[in-house]
C-alpha cells in the first residue's frame, strides 16, 4: 500500500512522531485553512493534496506513518503575470509573507517543489534529506503550488519534482468537493481518485516503488 513520497525516516520512526505530532499538525492545518478560506488569491482554489489527500480518500484518516499536512494551491499564470510580473519568486514571497504577517511561522522552498511550508520550531526539526541539506519541522502544513501547464491546455502542474511530469485535467480538479479528513470537512479536487492517481500510480495493496516512473505500482 502506498504511503507518500520517499522519506529520510524509517517507517516506524515516521509512525512514532505521527503518534506525537499528529495533533499539533491537524490544529495547525485549520488555522492555515482560517486564513486560506479570507484570502482572494486562493479562495476555491486551494485543496487537500498529497498524503492528506490520501488518507481523507481512503478512510477520512491521517496515515499512520505521514509526517505533515498537505494542501494544494492553483495559481495561474494570468494572477501571476498581473500581480506578480510574472515572477512565481515573487509570488512564493508573498504568499510567505501573508503567513508571517498573521503571526505564523513561515519559509518559502524551491529545492524539490515550490511551496510555503507553515510551521511550528518550538516542536523540532529533522533531516528530510542531510546530503542536500533539506530539513523538516515535526509540526508541518506544507502549501504546494500548482501552476498552468507549460505545454497542455486545461491541464495543471504540480511543482513537486516528482509530479513536474504530469498533467492534471482542470476538470478533475475545479470546482472542488470536499473530503472529511480527522473529522474536518475540506476542500479536495474534484476527481480525488484520478488525482491521486496521477500524482502516486496503482493506489492499492502490495504497491512498490519505480524510481524510473517516479510512480507506484503493483507488486508482481
Amino acid at each position: 500500500m502506498i504511503t507518500g513520497w520517499h522519506h529520510g525516516k524509517s517507517k516506524e520512526q515516521l509512525i512514532e512522531a505521527a503518534k506525537v505530532y499528529g495533533p499539533m499538525r491537524h490544529k495547525l492545518g485549520l488555522k492555515v485553512k482560517e486564513i486560506l478560506d479570507n484570502w482572494d488569491l486562493s479562495k476555491s482554489l486551494w485543496f487537500l493534496d498529497a498524503g492528506t489527500l490520501l488518507g481523507a480518500w481512503r478512510n477520512g484518516k491521517m496515515i499512520p506513518h505521514d509526517d505533515d499536512f498537505d494542501l494544494g494551491v492553483y495559481v495561474s499564470n494570468k494572477v501571476i503575470d498581473e500581480m506578480y510580473e510574472g515572477s512565481k519568486a515573487k509570488l512564493l514571497e508573498s504568499m510567505c509573507k501573508k503567513f508571517k504577517d498573521n503571526g505564523f511561522e513561515a519559509r518559502v522552498v524551491t529545492s524539490y517543489v515550490d511551496k510555503i511550508e507553515i510551521y511550528e520550531s518550538e516542536h523540532g526539526k529533522f533531516w528530510l534529506n542531510e546530503e542536500h541539506g533539506i530539513d523538516f519541522h515535526n509540526v508541518t502544513v506544507d502549501l504546494t503550488l500548482f501552476y498552468d501547464h507549460p505545454t497542455k491546455k486545461n491541464c495543471l502542474q504540480n511543482s513537486h519534482m516528482n509530479s513536474k511530469h504530469t498533467c492534471f485535467p482542470i476538470d478533475e480538479m475545479f470546482p472542488t468537493g470536499e473530503l472529511t479528513y480527522e473529522g474536518m470537512v475540506l476542500p479536495a479536487p474534484a476527481d480525488p481518485e484520478k488525482s491521486l492517481t496521477m500524482m502516486y500510480g496503482y493506489l492499492g495493496p502490495n504497491a512498490i516503488w519505480n524510481p524510473e516512473t517516479k510512480l507506484y505500482e503493483k507488486a508482481k
